[in-house]
Parts: C-alpha cells; sequence; structure tokens
C-alpha cells in the first residue's frame, strides 16, 4: 500500500494520509467569509488541524 500524506495549509503538519495517486485541495476555513456562494470553495469534509486547532476543508479531486 502506497500513501501520500495531507498537510495542514495553516501551520504544516500531517493532516491524513491518502491513497497514492489522489488528488487532494485543502484549505484553511474562513467562518466569516463575505463572498458570495457561488465564490465559496465548497469542500467535502471539514477536518481539525490537532496542532494549530484551524479548520481545513478537504476535497478530493480524483
Amino acid at each position: 500500500m502506497r500513501k501520500t500524506t495531507v498537510m495542514c495549509p495553516h501551520c504544516g503538519r500531517r493532516l491524513i494520509d491518502a491513497e497514492y495517486g489522489v488528488k487532494t485541495q485543502t484549505k484553511e476555513i474562513d467562518m466569516y467569509d463575505e463572498g458570495s456562494p457561488k465564490e465559496r470553495w465548497t469542500p467535502d469534509y471539514y477536518i481539525k488541524c490537532w496542532k494549530c486547532h484551524s479548520t481545513i476543508g478537504y476535497r478530493r479531486i480524483t
């Protein structure tokens, strides 16, 4: 089993592992984002970083 590490975009710590070849996107979620719904980035999952306590949005591309 081959895997790749998904890192926190805020602090750089390891969040989770993903299967090798799977493309993902992560973004720190700002609860006070005032952009329109079309401009907002919609994640598949929400993860809380254990190190910096940021809320991270996670989306699988393929």
